[in-house]
């Protein structure tokens, strides 16, 4: 791999986001790495794939306009990066925040978050900031798509997933099949998030996942677990594991309850 060489792919709707986040960040402003910055796309997988035509280096972080990477991030990120190889020189995908998938009470399927990261929430009424748990690389089932750093080999998107969703745990999922496992590290970033919740295009795509993974249930996402009851699909928030997540941000961070480590 290119020693401390990144490829950065960012899908453009708003530039006044983009220039907040991802472009006001020092990993961008150092002009070091290479930016490819996809406008005029409907379908975010697209959008990707197309970009890895392009990519120059060999480990291709994929991030929305709405990220801002803090200045320790790219030295956290290349000592993870070198832990992870440690570990598991054939990882499939690395992220910030994913879920792991556990058994609860009375059997039900729960998540567990993992990650180091902030992120708004309620449309940015509230901020959780969030490191769980004291050690990483940690194995995870999905990732949250706010950033999927994979190589370029991997770097391959289901563009038939209705809306744009899913397509980061689905590429967790496809290289999981290939016997690659996907990971949550340490090196800490904000998700300036405005959105409040998912719509009725979100449970569109779940609906392909449920279809395209039958045989691989239950999935669990940052958002829904997607199982089967009774013989039909079933999507469900884990609003224990939600609470959790607030309470550990809450824990660990009292002052912070309101705002991220975001330097203003």
């Amino acid at each position: 791999m290119d020693e401390e060489l990144l490829t950065f792919v960012v899908p453009v709707t708003k530039d006044e986001v983009l220039a907040r986040n991802v472009m006001s960040s020092q990993v961008y402003r150092s002009g070091k790495h290479q930016f490819i910055f996809q406008r005029g796309y409907t379908n975010v997988a697209k959008a990707y794939n197309d970009a890895v035509q392009l990519a120059q280096h060999d480990v291709l972080v994929f991030c929305h306009q709405d990220v801002y990477f803090p200045v320790a991030w790219e030295s956290q990120f290349w000592a993870s990066l070198r832990a992870v190889n440690a570990l598991d020189a054939n990882w499939g995908v690395l992220g910030a925040a994913g879920v792991t998938l556990q058994r609860g009470w009375g059997q039900r399927w729960r998540t567990r978050f993992i990650g180091d990261f902030s992120t708004n929430v309620a449309g940015g009424a509230h901020v959780i900031d969030y490191r769980y748990p004291r050690a990483f690389p940690e194995p995870v089932h999905t990732l949250d798509e706010f950033v999927l750093i994979v190589k370029r080999d991997n770097a391959h998107f289901d563009e038939a997933i209705p809306n744009n969703h899913f397509y980061g745990a689905d590429l967790c999922l496809s290289l999981a099949q290939r016997g690659m496992r996907s990971y949550a590290i340490s090196a800490y970033m904000h998700h300036d998030s405005a959105s409040k919740w998912v719509f009725a295009d979100f449970y569109e795509s779940a609906a392909y996942m449920f279809e395209k993974y039958k045989k691989q249930l239950p999935i669990a996402t940052t958002c829904v677990i997607i199982e089967m009851r009774e013989g039909a699909p079933r999507f469900r928030n884990d609003f224990l594991g939600m609470l959790a997540l607030t309470l550990r941000s809450a824990l660990r961070y009292p002052k912070r309850a309101t705002r991220s480590r975001r330097p203003v």
